[in-house]
């Protein structure tokens, strides 16, 4: 539709597409949305199975040197990546030269995962301990040395410790959640 000879129209699309890239700040909104943390591993195809079975991960996506699991994990073999900068260099990895990350994860039954990596004889740097929060948390690490950190989902916290007799006041001191998160858990209102 033209106004004045001025196509109304194609003045709408381009305040329509200006609006898509545009946010509240006033900034370009590039489409930037986070998608995965790429951890260097030694051998793709251990890291792959060791997520699998001991942690029950899904696969969501396998390029064969590259796999990224469905809560956005991401291990990547590629050693051209890593080549240090000094003569002689091969670019291959060896013990120390990717440094370890602490990967956490939140589970149900922390008593049946400790069980599970003692009969896999998976070496564990903390065994399963209880926090003054209540929380119950074991360390171990994975092939390529990365320490994950497994811990009690506080939803369980707080039903456990109700069903342990401790008084809800006493709940929301120790456990350091919010009284809304607490009362919701216990379904109090």
């Amino acid at each position: 539709m033209a106004m004045n000879g001025f196509n109304t129209s194609s003045l709408w699309i381009r305040m329509m597409q200006v609006n898509r890239h545009m946010n509240t700040g006033g900034r370009m909104n590039m489409g930037i949305k986070y998608y995965a943390t790429n951890i260097y591993v030694k051998d793709i195809g251990t890291t792959k199975q060791f997520y699998r079975e001991v942690l029950q991960q899904t696969i969501e996506e396998d390029y064969g040197s590259y796999v990224c699991f469905a809560n956005g994990l991401a291990f990547k073999q590629k050693p051209e990546l890593l080549q240090e900068e000094e003569p002689g260099s091969t670019g291959e990895l060896s013990p120390g030269s990717v440094k370890p990350v602490e990967i956490t994860f939140r589970v149900a039954e922390p008593d049946q995962l400790a069980l599970r990596l003692e009969q896999l004889r998976i070496p564990v740097l903390e065994p399963l301990t209880v926090l003054a929060s209540g929380q119950k948390i074991i360390r171990f690490i994975d092939p390529d040395g990365n320490i994950i950190t497994s811990e009690e989902n506080m939803e369980d916290v707080v039903l456990r410790l109700c069903e342990e007799g401790v008084p809800v006041e006493e709940i929301i001191v120790r456990t350091i959640m919010p009284a809304d998160f607490v009362y919701t858990v216990l379904k109090i209102i």
